[in-house]
């Protein structure tokens, strides 16, 4: 028994047998190009599935097959084919040759791609082992069944099921019919399906007929759609679990659209959508319903629709269709919106750049498109498509897309490209009726393309000094950049422009900035990036050029060249070195919200990656620029673990130390200001002397550790400090000599801190201690000399 399906150029045939009494099937899976097959194991070694990549897509109706052996399913994955065979039992993967013609060894590790593949199902022992298996290991090929043929079938039902090549009636009706179909003849076909039909309504091939009529039908393009209406709906009733009814439905659907009977219209497309998801014609469906919903709904949700359906299209002709529709909807909204006008644009250039026949697609709305573009005055895209149309057209419709390619170039003001296109149609079409109006267009181009660039540079010029105001010496200005642009006479061109904007100014900046990025010459790059709105740079050099900027303190003009850069940037590194950038860079712009938040996502991308830790300082000071203190403590101890011996800690030391002060907590205050001191001994500097040795000995002396203190001061006599921080020294000495109550060691210190010669609220202290001390010694002597005459009388 053997059973065809198709899927677009792949061939599927199933064979089935047995030897020793035990079944056995053979399924075949040919294609015009190679493509690839694997086998998909488990952990043991057992075959779970074989997995096949086509190039293609399925065609109409296919759904898969299943037999006693196989399961046969597909997926849709990013526009690729993918075919699954599933063992109802085992089953065995092996390539073969194209066109074999006789019996042939496959060696059992298969090729990566192959142009015909053929996968054994069977239960216990593979079929048709060579009698040399065990030294082979293959098989012989093809596998024949005694007593059996191999036919050929020329004709396949578009039901899936097998067709026997018999002689009777039926099948020549068939035959008859697909041909006249295929020659377009739909008028005959559909006459010879209704007499076929009329003859023998029990057909065989009545699925096949009445499927074809309703083809035939919809390509007659009706006025009256009750026809088609009435014979999809007989056809839905008979053969509903088809695998074509979504196809049915959305001619169903359609043909209601066209009658105007919105309801039922949307009915039928929401029906494809729900019960059919997976068919390629529910996304068409959504791009049906978006488009009846232009003038009901809201241009966004419109939008959101046609989006959903061209994001779900299954293949590039339905994409094409949902685009060039989307693309419609856009251009009619561009009066209110311009960014829609961009829209419609792109998805149009989209279509021709990646499946330009669609446009000759009788479901193509191109007449619609180019007005539009047109309408939109985008002119530049309306000859690209009409050059496309030109050039592959039929000759009958050559002559107008030639006409009008001229028009649509000077329009858009490649007066060069449309000197071509008139040239070329006078050339090809010389006794056209057009001729002389194009004779005449092609004369009134005001910019000649005649001669060099020198002599085009030296016209350009003549027309910008004639009409030194006017549209003429725009475009002449232009034109003549473009030159001077291919010539790398990048200053020339911004000579032309002077204080004016141009995207062609625009590349000679960038081109300017380019050589001097390239050359390391950061002054000659910042004279130009300061002149600059838009970067058109490379990621490197992007940063090159930022770095260049922040050495000069161009600062604003980085955070302009750093837009955007985190997010661009794909490459991890890539993104964390931006990060460190942005960061320092919004800080000291004093942006310290936005800094704190690139910080944040450096410092956890920094951990992630294991390297440029330092991005922790940067979030560390823009916490503390914030007064967000519970955060910029918690990034403390990271910074302590890493950093803790470097001198770079030193200020996060001497804040975290600030914020005890403020707190007045003695055990923080005490900590922090002995790791400045003992990384200062250790680094032998002194950036923080004597600030953390006063904050300790004060914190010292509250916790009742005067001593401490006092040894603690005693060692900074041997520094050099300034007038006001040793009249300070000198007061706290003397203040603990006085609470110890050592009056000789407290006057001889507050005395040193009142000989300094210096006005400040230490020298005064030390004067009213001096003060206070005397006078308590005065009262005590005078105490003393009273009782002593109190006694001796």
């Amino acid at each position: 028994m053997l059973l065809f399906q198709s899927a677009g150029s792949l061939e599927i045939s199933t064979t089935f047998g047995k030897q020793d009494n035990e079944g056995f099937s053979v399924l075949t899976l040919r294609n015009q190009t190679p493509f690839a097959c694997q086998e998909i194991l488990d952990a043991a070694g057992t075959d779970i599935s074989i997995e096949c990549k086509i190039d293609s897509v399925p065609d109409r109706g296919f759904s898969g097959l299943e037999n006693d052996f196989f399961k046969v399913t597909y997926k849709m994955i990013e526009k690729q084919f993918y075919l699954y065979i599933y063992p109802k039992y085992r089953q065995k993967l092996f390539s073969i040759p194209k066109n074999p013609k006789q019996g042939f060894v496959i060696d059992k590790y298969p090729a990566m791609v192959a142009d015909v593949w053929q996968i054994v199902g069977f239960k216990e022992q593979i079929p048709f082992l060579s009698p040399q298996a065990e030294q082979r290991n293959g098989l012989d090929f093809p596998v024949r069944i005694e007593g059996e043929a191999m036919p050929m079938m020329p004709e396949l039902n578009s039901d899936n099921r097998p067709l026997v090549a018999t002689k009777n009636r039926d099948f020549e009706a068939y035959s008859d019919v697909i041909k006249l179909m295929e020659r377009k003849a739909y008028i005959t076909a559909i006459n010879d399906i209704n007499y076929a039909l009329k003859e023998n309504p029990d057909s065989v091939f009545r699925r096949d007929l009445t499927y074809l009529r309703i083809i035939a039908m919809i390509n007659l393009d009706l006025e009256e759609q009750e026809p088609i209406i009435n014979a999809a709906q007989d056809w839905l009733r008979a053969f509903s679990a088809d695998p074509d009814v979504p196809e049915i439905l959305y001619i169903l659907a359609n043909s209601y659209n066209k009658e105007n009977i919105p309801s039922e219209a949307e009915h039928y497309y929401k029906r494809i959508s729900d019960e059919y998801p997976q068919s390629r014609f529910s996304p068409l469906a959504k791009m049906q319903l978006a488009i009846m919903q232009r003038t009901s709904s809201s241009p966004i949700y419109v939008r959101m629709n046609f989006q959903g359906a061209y994001t779900e299209a299954r293949d590039l002709p339905s994409a094409s269709e949902v685009a060039l529709q989307w693309a419609l909807f856009e251009l009619e909204q561009s009066p209110q919106n311009p960014t829609s006008l961009d829209r419609g644009r792109d998805l149009i250039s989209k279509v021709l750049q990646v499946y330009p026949a669609f446009f000759l697609d009788e479901k193509s709305p191109t007449l619609d498109i180019i007005e539009d573009l047109l309408d939109n005055k985008l002119y530049d895209l309306a000859a690209r498509l009409t050059l496309y149309l030109h050039d592959n057209s039929e000759d009958a419709q050559k002559e107008q897309y030639g006409f009008d390619l001229g028009e649509y170039y000077e329009l858009a003001g490649d007066f060069d490209n449309a000197h071509k296109a008139n040239q070329a149609f006078l050339q090809d079409y010389p006794k056209s009726q057009f001729a002389k109006e194009v004779q005449e267009r092609d004369d009134a181009i005001l910019f000649s393309v005649k001669g060099d660039d020198d002599d085009k540079l030296k016209h350009y010029a003549y027309l910008m000094e004639k009409y030194p105001n006017g549209e003429e010496a725009s475009k002449a200005r232009d034109l003549s950049a473009e030159i001077l642009l291919k010539r790398s006479e990048f200053h020339k061109v911004l000579e032309l422009y002077g204080n004016a904007s141009s995207p062609h100014k625009q590349k000679a900046l960038m081109e300017i900035i380019k050589l001097a990025l390239e050359k390391k010459d950061c002054k000659e790059a910042n004279t130009y990036l300061i002149r600059a709105s838009v970067f058109d740079l490379s990621p490197a050099q992007k940063m090159q050029g930022f770095d260049c900027l922040v050495s000069s303190g161009l600062m604003s003009v980085a955070k302009s060249i750093s837009s955007g850069m985190v997010e661009s940037s794909s490459v991890p590194k890539e993104r964390l070195e931006w990060l460190r950038r942005i960061t320092k860079n919004l800080y000291t712009l004093g942006e310290f919200k936005p800094a704190v938040m690139a910080a944040r996502d450096g410092f956890s991308l920094a951990q992630s990656l294991k390297t440029h830790y330092d991005i922790a300082f940067s979030l560390f000071d823009a916490l503390v620029a914030l007064d967000s203190r519970d955060e910029a403590k918690k990034v403390a101890p990271f910074l302590r673990e890493h950093f803790g011996k470097q001198e770079k800690i030193l200020p996060v030391y001497a804040k975290l130390l600030e914020y005890a002060l403020e707190s007045k907590d003695q055990t923080q205050i005490q900590v922090y200001a002995n790791n400045i001191i003992e990384l200062q001994n250790a680094l032998k500097i002194e950036e923080y002397t004597p600030y953390a040795e006063f904050a300790l000995a004060t914190s010292l002396k509250e916790t009742s550790k005067a001593t401490q203190a006092l040894n603690l001061l005693q060692k900074l006599e041997s520094k050099r400090l300034d007038n006001p921080d040793k009249q300070r020294l000198f007061y706290q000495i003397a203040s603990i000599y006085n609470t110890q109550g050592k009056d000789s060691k407290a006057l001889e210190y507050f005395n040193k801190c009142a000989s300094v010669n210096l006005a400040t609220q230490w020298q005064s202290l030390c004067k009213e201690a001096i003060s206070f001390i005397n006078s308590q010694k005065k009262s005590a002597q005078d105490s003393s000399f009273g009782l002593a005459q109190s006694e001796n009388p």
